[in-house]
């Protein structure tokens, strides 16, 4: 049974959810912003940078590519003068595409040998793309490496096992991100353009907490390259990212799902536990068959889920099972 928002109810043989990314979810410090007028903590929502028109200056918590859309909107719409300080962890941007990309084969994975050993495989692409070791073009350039091991991602995860898993997730993930999801070279230049003026700041550090947040501004204490440090600011961006797909606010079904046992997370906590053919799984670890999955919220078992490609073949597979009764793949 399916309740709608409507209030009617349909009976349904199965439920498909297609739900994409979920909300960023709010970084711990800046939880007591909720209802700030200088706070965005879903930049998403349409309209929610509207209110940052007149703000000189904005802290924008995060540094992949939702920041990057971020500041080139706040780079067009904000004053010449306005003053743009974007922080994480590791002060990573993402990289750029080349603004062409020769068509030509590229031989960088063997299952057997790199499924193993996430840490091997890490040195190996590092010496190609690096040291240009086993290059099999002189103008081989990374992006064809990175690009040539996308098509076999989801083979080598559903191949390590939680172990090696949790070693990509913590030494390797960040990199992969900046280099896998890249920016257009517009978008590139976009970007470089307003490091280059100054209107845009990149710097390694984190939220520690909220110093003062009354009237229209917030003063923040940020760790900045190692050192504490207060910024008064007109704006905070949340722009961390997708969150999980049961975390506040989630979906509704999500949350009737968890509340039922019939969802929960991953072993990693990436997104909903599935099956290998998409099914959720439920609190003891059983399939649900009534209810597939699509998309993002897959990452625990198929991580490459993001992508058009990666997408369009899944929704193909369920699209069949669903339609000529063949199990998805």
């Amino acid at each position: 049974e399916v309740r709608l928002a409507s209030g009617d109810v349909e009976i349904v043989d199965h439920v498909v959810l297609a739900i994409g990314n979920p909300p960023p979810a709010v970084p711990e410090p800046l939880g007591e912003l909720t209802g700030h007028p200088a706070w965005v903590p879903d930049p998403w929502t349409p309209g929610a940078l509207a209110g940052c028109s007149g703000a000189t200056r904005a802290v924008l918590v995060g540094t992949g590519l939702t920041m990057v859309d971020v500041a080139i909107t706040l780079g067009r719409d904000c004053a010449p003068g306005a003053h743009l300080l974007a922080v994480s962890r590791q002060g990573l941007l993402p990289t750029a595409h080349l603004p062409r990309q020769p068509p030509r084969p590229i031989s960088v994975i063997d299952l057997e040998r790199d499924s193993i050993d996430v840490g091997a495989l890490a040195d190996r692409v590092r010496a190609r793309t690096i040291d240009r070791e086993g290059i099999e073009y002189a103008d081989e350039d990374w992006r064809e490496v990175i690009d040539a091991i996308r098509p076999y991602a989801n083979a080598l995860w559903r191949r390590f096992d939680r172990e090696q898993q949790a070693c990509f997730l913590r030494d390797v993930l960040r990199q992969w991100d900046v280099h896998r999801h890249r920016m257009s070279p517009p978008t590139a230049a976009r970007l470089a353009a307003l490091l280059d003026s100054g209107r845009l700041t990149l710097r390694t550090g984190s939220v520690r907490s909220v110093v003062d947040a009354g009237g229209d501004t917030v003063t923040l204490r940020l760790d900045l390259d190692g050192r504490e440090q207060e910024v008064v600011t007109d704006a905070v961006i949340n722009c961390t990212g997708p969150g999980r797909p049961w975390e506040a606010p989630a979906n509704p079904v999500v949350t009737s799902l968890f509340d039922r046992g019939l969802a929960c997370p991953d072993v990693h906590g990436l997104g909903l536990a599935t099956t290998a053919d998409g099914c959720l799984v439920d609190v003891e670890g059983n399939a649900v068959p009534q209810v597939l999955v699509v998309g993002p919220p897959r990452r625990g078992t198929l991580f490459e889920t993001t992508a058009v490609p990666e997408l369009r073949s899944q929704a193909l597979h369920v699209a069949d099972h669903l339609v000529i009764g063949d199990r998805p793949t």
